[in-house]
């Protein structure tokens, strides 16, 4: 009986889990498409004249020529928590990493942080993984 609560229960939590981790998907696209919010390290003017004459506007949007970096973020639940990565290789270079961490001359850019819109708290946080749970719960009787 009680492996069969625990199976019933994690079906629950591990279901709910996947469903908010599509959630939080979307706010890190707004988040890569707002330039997180904006506060990411402007281009430099050497990089911003490259950019012209390659045919893409100067200064933004700043991490997006082809669309491939954007394109490999990905968001998924791994039985214990959800995880948010991005591996995009150019000749066997992460250019992920490069973004994410800085290198060099590259400020760091993060874009596969964990949205504030999503943190515990969070209106997201409550309506869409906090109150989905307690009113599964007391719907299976785990709780009252």
């Amino acid at each position: 009986m009680a492996k069969k609560n625990y199976q019933k229960l994690k079906k629950i939590v591990d279901d709910l889990f996947i469903s908010f981790g599509k959630i939080i998907y979307k706010e890190v696209l707004k988040e890569f498409d707002s330039e997180h919010d904006g506060t990411w390290e402007e281009l430099k003017p050497q990089t911003q004249y490259n950019r012209t004459h390659l045919g893409y506007p100067p200064k933004h949007p700043i991490l997006k020529r082809s669309g491939s970096l954007r394109k490999s973020i990905g968001v998924f639940y791994n039985g214990t928590k959800i995880i948010i990565e991005s591996n995009h290789f150019v000749k066997s270079i992460n250019i992920s990493d490069i973004h994410e961490e800085g290198k060099g001359n590259i400020p760091a850019r993060p874009f596969t942080t964990y949205p504030k819109s999503c943190e515990r708290g969070s209106k997201l946080y409550t309506e869409h993984l906090l109150f989905p749970l307690v009113k599964k719960l007391r719907k299976n009787k785990f709780i009252n």
